[in-house]
């Protein structure tokens, strides 16, 4: 299959984050199973405008701004290349269905943006980009078949009028390099890991440190990975204890977490929240903001939410830590999440459900038959084309077979053409890896502070919202 995604950022972009790194273990895992992948993306200094990259094309165009106006002209030229197009939405989209003709659209949402406007820009734009385009933008994509990560975020983008929402796996997976235990450090020990910038909240991070560290002991010490415009600021008023590392290795990165009693989460608002998936995956439980993402990803991994302030946070590190230090948690496989091989297969079963399902008039070889399993065995109606043959397809979405009777030797330069069955009305859960939905327990891990409500159960890493189509 064809894909095209549009994204202002790619994996090598100084700004570039979770959304970038979802994006990237997709569309290689895609590439490397046969698809063929192209990223559109804005300019970086120092790389080429175009480029591959883990097996994928990118095409770099456009400044921060620009890369909007540059995607929509090469949507408009060059969409009857692809089969179907990835809009992914980091506050402002790419409006792809507007210029994509027949070709079928599904848009990437992790998180919406709400409150980060006023953390993130100056109170005019941000009353305006808070309470008019974002609304404005968002209820253009009512009908668009929409993904996102967690409960959280797909409760928030209904909110703005979005109908067709799924969600979909979130993912986290250790380099090969770092060995399993990782040692607890022999003192009290926490850790911050994110962008130093205001949604994050570092600052919160430190504060509460601070308050807790008379009752954690002389020798406690929290460790915060990360840089970014408030890297400075921080460095100059860190209280003692504080170590600020800024950029770090994959490798330096999972020994602090691994050596941590505890990850703290301050951000205002996550998609999912990787970093407390990769946390757990070493062995480390979260205590974080009770906030969208968050959420979810910290039950998920077995963690403690507290109110979003400085003092809950405080009181939940002098409560917790003792604990945690009593009874060490165990690792969780992918933290909560998922392996990326799970995440890529998933998402691109939504993308080939969108594509076989788009009402475009199409040709296709005649001795090609795609058996609709939503209207009945025999059905032969196709709605969109795949490019590659169906037996290149994800197992988990299509079953490709032997050519239908008196197809002999009927060849293209593909191979045979092959008869395909797409099971349209397999639900999701299908897709989950077994067990994912099962977190491990232990004491108290997956409780609420007190004073906060639990989650429900249904933010776990397997949930399923089944609103696309089918």
């Amino acid at each position: 299959m064809r894909i095209l995604i549009c994204n202002w950022k790619d994996r090598t972009h100084p700004a570039a984050g979770g959304a970038e790194v979802y994006t990237h273990e997709c569309a290689k895992r895609w590439s490397a199973n046969g698809h063929s992948v192209t990223l559109f993306c804005s300019t970086v200094k120092g790389q080429a405008a175009e480029d591959t990259l883990s097996g994928y094309r990118i095409i770099r165009s456009g400044s921060r701004l620009g890369v909007y106006r540059n995607a929509a002209k090469y949507v408009r030229s060059h969409h009857h290349e692809y089969d179907v197009i990835v809009d992914e939405i980091n506050t402002r989209p790419f409006f792809a269905h507007k210029h994509a003709g027949d070709t079928p659209v599904v848009a990437l949402a992790h998180q919406v943006a709400r409150e980060v406007w006023f953390h993130e820009t100056p109170l005019p734009v941000a009353l305006l980009g808070r309470y008019v385009l974002e609304p404005f933008w968002l209820k253009q994509y009512a009908n668009v078949p929409t993904l996102t990560v967690s409960k959280s975020s797909a409760d928030s983008l209904r909110d703005y009028g979005l109908r067709d929402l799924s969600v979909v796996l979130e993912g986290v997976e250790l380099p090969t390099s770092v060995r399993l235990p990782i040692g607890k450090s022999d003192h009290p020990n926490l850790a911050f890991c994110g962008r130093l910038v205001a949604t994050k909240r570092p600052d919160h991070a430190i504060e509460a440190f601070a308050m807790a560290a008379a009752a954690l002991g002389p020798d406690a010490e929290l460790h915060v990975i990360g840089t970014g415009p408030l890297e400075e600021k921080l460095r100059q008023s860190r209280p003692r204890g504080v170590v600020i590392h800024g950029s770090v290795s994959q490798e330096e990165k999972y020994r602090i977490l691994g050596e941590a009693d505890a990850l703290l989460c301050t951000s205002s608002r996550e998609g999912w929240g990787l970093v407390v998936s990769e946390a757990a995956a070493v062995g480390t439980p979260t205590i974080g903001y009770n906030v969208d993402g968050l959420r979810d990803s910290i039950t998920a991994a077995n963690g403690v939410i507290v109110e979003p302030t400085v003092e809950a946070l405080a009181a939940a590190i002098m409560d917790w830590i003792p604990r945690f230090r009593a009874d060490r948690p165990g690792i969780i496989a992918f933290g909560g999440a998922a392996s990326w091989d799970a995440v890529a297969e998933n998402v691109l079963a939504h993308l080939i459900r969108t594509a076989t399902s788009a009402t475009v008039a199409v040709v296709v070889p005649a001795s090609t038959q795609v058996i609709d399993l939503t209207t009945g065995p025999e059905s032969t109606r196709v709605a969109a084309p795949l490019a590659n043959p169906p037996s290149t397809l994800s197992p988990l979405a299509a079953q490709a077979v032997a050519p239908r009777s008196g197809d002999a030797g009927n060849r293209n330069e593909l191979g045979p053409t092959p008869q395909v069955i797409l099971d349209l009305t397999a639900t999701d859960d299908a897709l989950v890896p077994a067990g994912s939905s099962a977190a491990p327990t232990g004491p108290g891990f997956g409780k609420a502070h007190p004073g906060v409500s639990p989650t429900d159960d249904s933010t776990t890493a397997s949930t399923q919202t089944h609103g696309g189509p089918r």
